[in-house]
């Protein structure tokens, strides 16, 4: 996929928020990075972390935007321990020759609070890959991969096998709900109470839409 044909381009994005798009509202941007609410999001608050860096992983950042990743986390971390006692963090990487479970060509990570319990089940398929790495500072490159993260843990694992979006389909029917399919359910009412959030968390000023 070629940087005009991308929508999760930074530019892009833009553009379609001036098309009066809102739920590509940019809500924050520091150095490399921008934030924009989810399509289709799993909970109030679900967010995704783009690089304005037109690449398929966070696995073909250099070290220092890692750095800016992590430091970014962190403060997302720290603003959503208001709202939420755990959060989600998980990325579904392609390659340049391969989308994986992705189902765009550009990296981008999914921040989400989540606070209830996840049965067993819900993602074994997952747990049951093979570990690549424990740290977002050491991914595959050239490799399709799942990075996931949670309050308590971090793991890199093998995306062979796993389909896109099942992720979003397990979480989402570990509290009840079969609406998984984010081209079809765009969930518009969740995308506004998260870009609420977002204006009373930080500060309507700072809910950027450039």
């Amino acid at each position: 996929m070629s940087k005009n044909e991308c929508d999760l381009c930074f530019d892009k994005i833009v553009e379609q928020y001036d098309k009066d798009h809102f739920y590509n509202k940019i809500l924050y941007q520091k150095d490399d990075f921008f934030i924009v609410s989810a399509i289709g999001p799993i909970t109030v608050g679900h967010v995704m972390i783009i690089p304005k860096l037109h690449i398929p992983s966070i696995a073909y950042l250099d070290s220092k935007k890692i750095e800016q990743l992590v430091e970014l986390i962190d403060f997302l971390k720290k603003y959503y321990s208001s709202i939420s006692g755990n959060v989600i963090v998980f990325e579904n990487a392609s390659s340049y020759e391969d989308l994986g479970s992705s189902c765009v060509q550009h990296a981008h990570i999914n921040f989400l609070p989540y606070d209830s319990n996840i049965h067993n089940s819900a993602l074994n398929m997952l747990f049951e890959q093979p570990i690549l790495s424990n740290s977002i500072k050491r991914l595959p490159v050239d490799k399709t991969y799942i990075y996931w993260s949670n309050s308590s843990s971090e793991s890199v694992y093998d995306s062979q096998g796993i389909y896109p979006q099942f992720i979003r389909k397990q979480l989402l029917a570990n509290i009840g709900n079969n609406e998984w399919d984010w081209t079809i359910h765009k969930n518009e009412d969740v995308i506004k109470q998260t870009i609420n959030v977002w204006q009373e968390m930080i500060g309507e000023e700072n809910v950027r839409s450039r």
